[in-house]
This record gives C-alpha cells, structure tokens and sequence, in this order.
C-alpha cells in the first residue's frame, strides 16, 4: 500500500465522523430547547456538546436530565392565569 489509505480505511472514518457530528447535533439541539436553572448552565451544557467526539457522551450521561422540556413548564403556568 505505500503508506496510502485504503478506500475502506477512509469510508470508515467518514462514517464515523457523520455519526459523531449527528449525534453531537442531536445533543446540542436538546441542550437549546431545554430550560436549565440558570442561562449560564444552559451555555455551558451546550459548549460542552459540542466538544467533538466526546460532548456527546458526556452530555447523555450527567446532563441530559438536567434540564426540562418547555412543555414541562408550560403547563404549570396556564394553570395559574
């Protein structure tokens, strides 16, 4: 091989690389629509996201149930109107 990469070498780590980046998209994307204590923990549990490769898997494990859904939310407040 002379030190090339092999059509199946680089098919595989494209792959893997379009599986990290959806899944650290759908982590964003849930961090973004979800309401946190405070805006700063919000901003920072959406940097921490996006860290590549691995902000995915820290977010699914101590943040993901962190923040609420708004329609968690919304339901308690149409109560008191």
């Amino acid at each position: 091989m002379n030190g090339s990469f092999s059509i199946h070498t680089v098919m595989f780590f494209a792959g893997a690389g379009v599986v990290f980046f959806v899944l650290t998209m759908l982590a964003f994307m849930d961090a973004i629509n979800k309401e946190f204590k405070t805006f700063k923990i919000k901003v920072a549990w959406c940097l921490i996201s996006l860290i590549p490769f691995f902000g995915f898997f820290i977010y699914l494990i101590f943040g993901w149930r962190k923040g609420k859904k708004p329609e968690q939310i919304i339901p308690s407040a149409k109560n008191n109107i």
